[in-house]
Parts: C-alpha cells; sequence; structure tokens
C-alpha cells in the first residue's frame, strides 16, 4: 500500500513539474478563447509544420483522427470556423491509432480539469516518460550517451537515421482499406458538414523524409491511405494538398516531421496551395 501511494505521489508530482515547463496548458487556452477562424489540426506533424499568425497551430501529439474529428467540432461550436487544415496522414490509420483510448481528452480540453494531474490523458499518456527522465537524471550514466543517438537521429545521411525511418514506418503501417473503418465514415461526415457550414476545408498530407519515403513505399497500404484521402476530397468537395515528397531532407528535424526552422515557408506554401489566397 505504501508503495502505491509513494508511486502515485511521485506521479503527480512529476507531472505537475512537467506542467511548469509544458505547452498544453498554453494550447488549452487557446483552444478555448478560440480568437482564430482559420485552424490547422491534427498530431504532432501538424503541430511541427505549421507556423506563424495567419493560421492557428491546433496541431497536438499524439492525437489519433477521432479525437482531432471531435476537436474540431468542439473549436467550431465555440467560434465559427473560416478555413481548416486538416490532416491526410497514411499513419492515422494505423493499427495502434485506432486502437488508442482517447476517452476524456476533449472533456480536459473544454471542461473541468481533474484535481490530480496525473489522471489528465494529455499527461497520463506520458507519465512512464516521465518516471524515466527522473531516474536518468537521478542516476546519470546514459545521458551523454542518449544525447549521442539523438544527434545521431538527426542525420539525414546516417544509418541510424535510415533505422528509425524503418522502424517508424513499420509502426506506423495503416490498414489496407481505410473506408471499412467507423473513423473514415466520421471523417467524411465532419468534412461535408464543415463544408455545408460554408468552411473552407484542405485535407494536407504531411512531407516526410527520402529514408520514410523509401521504407513506406514497401508497402501498398500507404499509397492506399492516400488514395482514400485524395477520394475523399473529390467526394466532399474538400480541396486536397500532397505534400509527401515535396521538401528537402534538410527540412526536417526528424525522419517524418519538419524542423521548426522549415515550418513558416512550408506553412505559406500550403495555404497557396490549399486556398489560393
Amino acid at each position: 500500500m505504501i508503495g502505491v501511494v509513494s508511486f502515485l505521489a511521485g506521479s503527480e508530482f512529476l507531472v505537475r513539474k512537467a506542467i511548469l515547463s509544458d505547452s498544453y496548458e498554453a494550447y488549452r487556452a487557446r483552444f478555448r478563447a478560440a480568437d482564430n477562424t482559420r485552424v490547422a489540426i491534427g498530431d504532432s506533424r501538424t503541430a511541427a509544420a505549421i507556423a506563424g499568425p495567419e493560421v492557428e497551430n491546433l496541431g497536438l501529439p499524439g492525437d489519433d483522427l477521432q479525437v482531432v474529428l471531435e476537436k474540431l467540432k468542439a473549436r467550431h461550436s465555440l467560434k465559427p470556423l473560416s478555413h481548416v487544415v486538416l490532416q491526410a496522414d497514411p499513419h492515422q490509420f494505423a493499427i495502434y491509432r485506432l486502437l488508442k483510448d482517447s476517452t476524456g481528452k476533449l472533456d480536459d480540453l473544454v471542461g473541468q480539469a481533474p484535481v490530480l494531474s496525473l489522471l489528465r490523458p494529455y499527461y497520463r499518456q506520458y507519465l512512464m516518460a516521465h518516471w524515466h527522465a527522473a531516474l536518468v537524471r537521478q542516476f546519470g550514466g546514459r545521458v551523454e550517451a542518449e544525447q549521442t543517438a539523438v544527434k545521431d537521429l538527426r542525420d539525414p545521411g546516417g544509418s541510424r537515421w535510415r533505422e528509425l525511418a524503418v522502424s517508424r514506418v513499420q509502426f506506423h503501417l495503416p490498414l489496407e482499406n481505410p473506408e471499412v473503418t467507423r473513423v473514415a465514415a466520421a471523417y467524411k461526415a465532419t468534412i461535408r458538414s464543415l463544408l455545408s457550414d460554408g468552411v473552407k476545408v484542405c485535407l494536407v498530407t504531411y512531407p516526410v523524409s527520402t529514408a520514410y519515403r523509401e521504407a513506406s513505399g514497401r508497402y501498398a497500404s500507404f499509397a492506399g491511405a492516400i488514395e482514400f484521402y485524395d477520394r475523399t476530397a473529390a467526394e466532399t468537395g474538400a480541396s486536397r494538398a500532397n505534400f509527401w515528397s515535396d521538401l528537402r531532407d534538410d527540412d526536417f528535424g526528424d525522419t517524418d516531421h519538419l524542423s521548426h526552422q522549415a515550418a513558416a515557408a512550408f506553412t505559406a506554401l500550403l495555404w497557396k496551395r490549399c486556398f489560393e489566397e
């Protein structure tokens, strides 16, 4: 019993410490304020790729497609949107995303947060990572090695970069037929609803590195997922922008996320291609 209480107390301490330096609370405040009618929404690829005051970045690491759609509808109800950049990436139809339990994420975002921070969905998903970081800081030893590994992973020409690309592609492997999933139907229904309200919607496939593209090219389901998004745009009348192979490797922070330095230029390119504005 003492061990359980100690673990819970330690977890609460670590989460509250993380909150002090985490950007989620600022994200939550921006979401609820609803000051901008132009939004981009998705997971970490959106979060990394969108920058500038013209469009509000509502991308959040780890968000599956179902919670993305729920958040989009909630934001539209707070203040009607005029433009939406909606993620259209293959890995949103990977098994780990389709089975992900995002219960409580929307409630935490727009409702009252639980008293215990470790119960909040956004922070709970990183609880073991917080413990790992704390133990590394306490006992050391692996810090220098981990820093070296991170540096190697940021070299697009390195073997570790290619190994990471293969690993991530295998993890991101989408279902062969996204159409059969419930979230595919919800995706189309949400787009049609927004369009009927006069909202301009663009389905965006974000760019990935050469190593990631080459690894994903071994699996037909990646092309199949992109074709699903193409068909969805054609069926609904939404705009479509596919940047899968459009950027150079030195524009990436890792194998499938743009660097912050490349985000502003990419956002301007995306906006022009999506909305011709």
